[in-house]
């Protein structure tokens, strides 16, 4: 945490860059509450889309959904599964579904 804060003041722009290998060694809820705690939850958001997309199959992302779900509230929830959906899109070389 103290290193997250340290990226968070003097390189904000590094903070996804710093998470995104943290979510395999740590569970996510614990990456939540600290990225919470420091008002970065938004970048944790986009690292926790990406983790979860690239899970290889569909039991696991929505597992990953169903117990991180304990721990969001209901918009963090929304922009959490936006931003999966356009992730899982992005790294199977599908098109986001857009309107129709």
């Amino acid at each position: 945490m103290h290193k997250l804060l340290i990226v968070k003041t003097e390189a904000p722009h590094e903070v996804e860059r710093f998470l995104a290998p943290l979510f395999g060694p740590f569970p996510a809820d614990v990456l939540l509450a600290a990225c919470r705690s420091l008002g970065v939850v938004s970048e944790w958001t986009v690292g926790a889309a990406r983790f979860c997309a690239a899970r290889p199959t569909k039991d696991e992302r929505r597992t990953f959904f169903e117990y991180i779900s304990w721990y969001l509230s209901v918009e963090e929830y929304d922009a959490l599964f936006a931003r999966h959906d356009a992730e899982w899109h992005l790294m199977r070389g599908r098109r986001a579904p857009g309107p129709k």
